[in-house]
């Protein structure tokens, strides 16, 4: 949940300043990153086996995920609500999708129920953000993050419990 927050925090500041596309596509970029670093940082501990490439392809989703954010300007024309909704279900779909080749040799079977978890959690978040975000409220203290957090984070719990003992470390 923090990753993600603090991820959209740097990423819009940095559109804000340089704006435009570029700006979009590097705000996007430390916005994955960043998420993807908190994760890594936090998973390497129970996963002796998870690569740090969880960051590079975490960092390359939010950079993938600048261009349907770029169409919200065309999505919002049917409501900021559906747009939000469908701009975070393409999020959470390249986020789940690009996670998914670090843990795919791990997780091979259950790897669409990652995604799907990611594309879920993507469209809510990108709904409540959308419809709950306003002037005085920046989008990092909208519900989204936290349920995009609490969704994955859960997901992740139940992948954990899949797993022989020996592949989590103590």
């Amino acid at each position: 949940m923090v990753g993600w927050s603090l991820g959209l925090f740097v990423g819009s500041s940095v559109l804000a300043i340089i704006g435009g596309i570029i700006g979009l596509l590097i705000g996007g970029l430390l916005a994955g990153g960043i998420a993807g670093f908190c994760q890594w940082w936090v998973l390497r501990l129970s996963l002796h086996w998870l690569e740090q490439r969880w960051i590079f392809y975490t960092a390359l989703a939010g950079l993938l995920s600048a261009f349907p954010a770029f169409l919200l300007g065309f999505t919002s024309l049917l409501g900021m609500g559906f747009a939000g909704l469908l701009i975070g279900a393409m999020f959470g779909g390249l986020v789940g999708w690009l996670q998914g080749l670090v843990i795919r040799y791990e997780f091979e079977q259950i790897i669409p129920v990652w995604v799907l978890a990611n594309i879920a959690a993507g469209a809510i978040c990108g709904s409540l953000t959308l419809m709950t975000s306003a002037s005085w409220l920046p989008m990092i203290f909208t519900p989204g993050p936290m349920i995009y957090g609490l969704v994955t984070g859960w997901m992740l719990r139940w992948l954990f419990r899949q797993l022989p003992d020996d592949w989590l470390q103590d």
